[in-house]
C-alpha cells in the first residue's frame, strides 16, 4: 500500500518530523517513539488498555495529526470524550506504517525500504 504523506517527512536518519496542520508548529519523533506508538495502538485495537493506562510520551499529538492526512488509508486509535476508544481506520490489527517511502513493521522494527530525505 502506497500513502502520500503531507504532514510527516523524514528529516534524517530515524528522525521524522510532523507539523501540526493547524496550529503549525512541527515535533520531531524519532523512529523508536513511532515504533512505540505502532505497538500501542496494536494494543488499544486489542482491547488491552483504557483511557486510564498510560501511553507513549506524545502519542495523541502524533495520532491525532497523522489521522488528519488526507491521502493516507492507516489511522491510529484515539479516544473519545467518554473515554471510548475509536478506531477509526480500515485495520483492525497491527498498523504497518509507511512514512515517505518508508516501511516500519513495529513487530520487527526494521526498515523495509529506503529512506528519502529531506534537504534542508
Amino acid at each position: 500500500m502506497s500513502q502520500s504523506f503531507a504532514h510527516l517527512m523524514c528529516t534524517g536518519q530515524d528522525h521524522f518530523m510532523q507539523t501540526d496542520p493547524i496550529a503549525g508548529y512541527a515535533t520531531v519523533y524519532t523512529l523508536d517513539q513511532i515504533t512505540d506508538f505502532i505497538r500501542f495502538d496494536r494494543t488499544l485495537r486489542q482491547g488491552n488498555k483504557t483511557s486510564y493506562d498510560p501511553s507513549p510520551a506524545g502519542y495523541f499529538d502524533f495520532a491525532r495529526i497523522y489521522n488528519q492526512e488526507p491521502l493516507v488509508q492507516t489511522k491510529f486509535s484515539l479516544f473519545d470524550d467518554n473515554r471510548t476508544i475509536i478506531i477509526s481506520g480500515p485495520q483492525k490489527g497491527l498498523p504497518t506504517v509507511v512514512l515517505g517511502g518508508n516501511t516500519i513493521d513495529a513487530t520487527a522494527h526494521v526498515m523495509l525500504t529506503p529512506i528519502p530525505k529531506h534537504n534542508t
